[in-house]
């Protein structure tokens, strides 16, 4: 017996099948039914608003005791050879002329 199918139907047969495996209508559900979660308005958050995830370390820099803790921490860092070493990265690559102060 010969199968006379199309091979381009079986081929699209197969990739219905395929994307109905990765896509199963109860994604994201319990027993078929959606769990939608309770968020509570913004404007009624006791927690205030942050700018990203540095907003609460700017909130606690305010504070004069914190500040001082961070430059006295900055000025040993700077002081250090890891220190140097960062800054100097930072800045990027040295031109030996302009060192030498013999540009041409």
């Amino acid at each position: 017996m010969v199968d006379s199918f199309d091979p381009k139907a079986v081929q699209q047969g197969n990739m219905v099948r395929d994307e109905l495996r990765q896509n199963p209508s109860t994604f994201a559900t319990d027993s078929g039914v959606v769990q939608a979660s309770t968020n509570r308005p913004l404007e009624k958050s006791n927690k205030p608003r942050m700018a990203g995830e540095v907003g609460g370390r700017i909130l606690e820099l305010m504070d004069s005791k914190a500040r001082k803790q961070t430059d006295n921490w900055m000025k040993m860092f700077n002081t250090s050879n890891q220190g140097a070493e960062f800054n100097q990265a930072k800045m990027g690559p040295v031109d030996e002329r302009k060192k030498e102060g013999t540009e041409s």
